[in-house]
């Protein structure tokens, strides 16, 4: 049996198709580590009332085109925690402690993890990919 020859515009609706889902795929991938990030802060934030461990959250948002997931928290003393320093730049009492950079470590520790959710989705479109 022989292939119906595709046009142009065939090929742009194909490639329009396939961008899609590695938007959808790849937005889903990265509130997936953002939750990882958000779930290894929470369990690295010291607690003193356990607030800022039940105030971290992930938030889809969007730099241009690009989505991007963002990992914090509204607790107010989440940034003395961080940075051993207020939002304003402030160092935060006389004793200071180090700061804790809880996200960071959360980021940090679990590079892996996060790479591999990467890789799982981009294989998982191009995989579903006709001819790929």
């Amino acid at each position: 049996m022989a292939r119906k020859k595709r046009s142009g515009t065939d090929l742009a609706a194909r490639f329009a198709k396939i961008s899609e889902e590695i938007t959808t795929e790849s937005e889903k991938a990265l509130f997936d580590i953002g939750s990882k990030v958000k779930q290894a802060a929470q369990q690295l934030a010291p607690v003193q009332s356990g607030k800022l461990a039940a105030g971290y959250a992930v938030r889809m948002r969007h730099r241009g085109a690009q989505p991007v997931a963002v990992v914090g928290t509204l607790v107010p003393y989440a940034t003395y925690v961080e940075f051993a320093k207020d939002i304003g730049g402030k160092p935060y009492g006389k004793e200071l402690r180090p700061p804790a950079r809880v996200l960071y470590k959360a980021l940090d520790d679990n590079v892996d993890e996060l790479e591999r959710l990467i890789a799982s989705a981009v294989s998982k479109v191009l995989n579903g990919v006709e001819g790929a």
